[in-house]
């Protein structure tokens, strides 16, 4: 069903085409069905649960067989003639087949089967950690295309605003109500807005293709994306935890991913592999105890059916018995290694408490970012609505003869930094949203 799902996802998206808008939950979607990250993580998750059934294997009974041919220059035997006993032959063959089952292993085998399934665990934790890398990737690129769009048009506004101010100023010349040297300045500054212009379209090129890389997609391939200007919001949702710019949440969001984080899981499921690998080595302590079964046919002919002049020799037979192993003394080796794991946990556990530190301060320092990106916007949008007024103003002064050309371009050039300097605030808060949320290890 989800294989399904995943189908007509994709099908959708190349059957509308080029009247297709995508959202970012859905770049998100297709960058992980398409991510070979998590395509070779699910592999490794694979192969891990192979390793731990096999290993799960090892307390069956194991069945196994040999055949074998000796050439004998001088058959052995016993007595004189003529009453000689003959021990083998010159063609001898010999067919066994073995059975062994492990009854007790010092809980060497349950404990090596635990480690190998808590190793499936760790795998899915890597791929968690590894999803949590794309999705904040491809939001990132995701909100630098919008925001390389918007400076894009900014730029072709600047550039249509600068040819009719130079026309205006050709005309004004031509009347003798400028000097030339205004003139100039007006060509000079519509030549560099084209050029920032072309700068502009390059970069949205640039932030297209490394998103359609993110995606999975040939780089030139189109895109359009869905704005998410209008999902501003001073309050804000980060898996199941709702709130908004204070002390309270923030100190909730540093809990939530102490306890949640998959990289902090995967080293608490490494502590406990330790803690299985010290079992196993103390398992050396404990007897090693087996069945073991044997059945063999001997004779000189290949089939071995028939053990011929051999008279007192049985040409089969079958044997069962129990085996048992107890290493008494190896100089302290098996300590040793206990002391080793042990002493692994204890540097791993102060691992665990160095990276949880880490994440809390990377948690505060998102949230604090995030928060300030929110507050500039205020700002930001006030100085739009500032920069606008005073270029209406001065290119009204400007028509006018009141004011010069100078004037009037550092007018538009103060609208265009604002405007740049808002779309830059409103993308970094959503930027900073997503890796508010990588940080603290939710979707």
């Amino acid at each position: 069903m989800k294989i399904l799902h995943r189908f007509l996802f994709v099908a959708i998206i190349l059957l509308v085409g080029n009247a297709y808008s995508m959202s970012l939950s859905e770049a998100v979607k297709m960058a992980i069905l398409n991510s070979n990250v998590l395509k070779s993580s699910d592999a490794a998750i694979a192969a891990q649960q192979y390793k731990a059934k096999s290993v799960y294997k090892l307390n069956y009974p194991s069945l196994s067989t040999s055949y074998g041919y000796t050439r004998m220059k001088t058959r052995s035997s016993v007595g004189q003639k003529p009453f000689v006993v003959y021990m083998n032959h010159h063609n001898n063959f010999r067919w066994d087949l073995n059975l062994q089952m492990p009854i007790f292993t010092g809980f060497k085998l349950s404990y090596t089967y635990k480690l190998e399934k808590i190793g499936v665990d760790i795998k899915r934790l890597k791929k968690k950690e590894a999803t949590l890398d794309i999705i904040y990737n491809v939001s990132k690129s995701y909100y630098g295309v919008l925001f390389a769009e918007k400076m894009k048009n900014v730029m072709q506004a600047r550039v249509r605003s600068l040819k009719a101010h130079l026309k205006d100023a050709e005309k004004f010349y031509e009347a003798g109500v400028i000097p030339k040297n205004d003139l100039l300045k007006s060509k000079t500054a519509e030549l560099s807005a084209v050029q920032a212009m072309e700068s502009a379209e390059n970069t949205v090129l640039l932030a297209k293709s490394n998103l359609n890389r993110l995606l999975g997609r040939d780089f030139g391939s189109k895109l359009d994306l869905v704005d998410v200007a209008d999902k501003l919001s001073r309050s804000f949702k980060i898996g199941k935890l709702r709130g908004s710019f204070d002390v309270s949440t923030e100190k909730k969001l540093e809990t939530y991913a102490r306890r949640h984080r998959p990289v902090l899981s995967e080293i608490r499921h490494k502590i406990t592999k330790l803690r299985y690998a010290q079992k196993i080595a103390a398992s050396s302590y404990y007897p090693q105890v087996g069945i073991k079964a044997n059945y063999n046919r001997e004779g000189n002919h290949f089939d071995v059916s028939k053990n011929e002049d051999i008279t007192f020799y049985p040409y089969r037979n079958a044997s069962i018995g129990v085996q048992a192993n107890w290493e008494l003394f190896n100089w302290g080796k098996t300590a040793d290694e206990i002391d080793m794991y042990r002493s692994q946990q204890i540097s791993v556990a102060f691992i665990e408490r160095d990276i949880s530190n880490k994440i809390a301060l990377g948690v505060e320092k998102a949230f604090l970012n995030t928060k300030l990106s929110y507050n500039n916007l205020k700002s930001a949008k006030a100085e739009v609505i500032q920069a606008k007024e005073n270029f209406r103003i001065t290119n009204l002064r400007y028509k006018n003869g009141i004011t010069t050309s100078t004037e009037l371009l550092d007018a538009e050039g103060y609208l265009v930094g604002a405007k740049a300097h808002y779309y830059e605030a409103l993308y970094d808060y959503f930027i900073n949203l997503s890796l508010l949320k990588r940080q603290v290890g939710v979707k």
